[in-house]
């Protein structure tokens, strides 16, 4: 797993806030990304419209959020997480020899 991603977040709302404290509490901080995408109406419409956010409207705040979630977050963990995979097999090749 590389994280937890929160989405329709809504900062205005106390109930947001203590969700992401007690997913924080039950996987750890470590487990969540930075990035939390907020509610956005272009986002909801999206799906009625049978397209994603990306071809609905690329220039809107949400897909802008997700933009910048891979590119910086995802991608970052996903090779930080490939260099340990790489390197437990190698350590785990050189004990057997």
């Amino acid at each position: 797993m590389l994280g937890i991603l929160v989405t329709m977040k809504d900062a205005r709302t106390k109930l947001d806030e203590k969700l992401v404290a007690e997913v924080e509490e039950v996987f750890g901080k470590d487990a969540l990304f930075e990035t939390h995408i907020t509610t956005n109406t272009k986002v909801e419409e999206a799906p009625g419209e049978f397209q994603s956010i990306y071809s609905y409207d690329s220039s809107c705040v949400g897909a802008t959020l997700y933009r910048d979630f891979r590119k910086k977050e995802m991608l970052t963990r996903l090779k930080a997480m490939e260099k340990r995979r790489d390197e437990l097999i190698a350590a785990a090749e050189a004990k057997a020899r």
